[in-house]
């Protein structure tokens, strides 16, 4: 899930500062008739998603980070637990002299 929201924030990071070039960018004073044509890089289909949603999609893949990163935590704490448990019943209690 960190790649996946690396991936998109990277992609609407791309996105927003080509907005922004193109914001400042002077047009041309004589237009060149047969100049080819740069591509339009909103064509990919990430950056037409990322345009249209971007930062529902962020705030969304942040959300689920969230829950993965509480769920793993609690894991965790929940194999300690039952590590520590498998011990003590492995264990014989020492405390207690032989009669």
């Amino acid at each position: 899930m960190g790649v996946i929201f690396t991936v998109t924030a990277i992609g609407y990071t791309v996105l927003i500062v080509r907005e922004e070039k193109q914001a400042w960018e002077q047009p041309a004073l004589i237009p060149v008739q047969n100049a080819p044509k740069e591509p339009d890089m909103r064509e990919h289909p990430l950056l037409k998603l990322l345009s249209a949603h971007g930062m529902e999609t962020l705030l969304y893949q942040i959300g689920i980070i969230a829950v993965l990163t509480a769920a793993a935590i609690g894991l965790d704490r929940w194999r300690d637990v039952r590590s520590e448990r498998a011990k003590k019943l492995a264990t014989p209690d020492q405390s207690q002299p032989d009669a």
